[in-house]
């Protein structure tokens, strides 16, 4: 019997999770996203776009995204 890896991963500092395919292809994409893409209705500048972590000179943000497939 084929039996399927058991995956975990955990994420930290992300604001979302993006679950996605592509039609005619065997494979699924779990991704961390901090922001997407603009709202249908969204004119607004780049910078405030919702979603968007604007980091300033000299700070830095730790992000975190780890998988391990058992």
């Amino acid at each position: 019997a084929h039996r399927l890896p058991a995956i975990g991963r955990s994420v930290e500092g992300f604001s979302q999770r993006g679950i996605w395919t592509r039609q005619g292809v065997e494979f699924l994409v779990i991704e961390p996203r901090h922001g997407t893409a603009s709202p249908e209705d969204f004119d607004g500048e780049f910078d405030d776009k919702p979603g968007m972590m604007l980091i300033p000179p000299g700070e830095k943000r730790v992000l975190l995204y780890r998988i391990r497939i058992c």
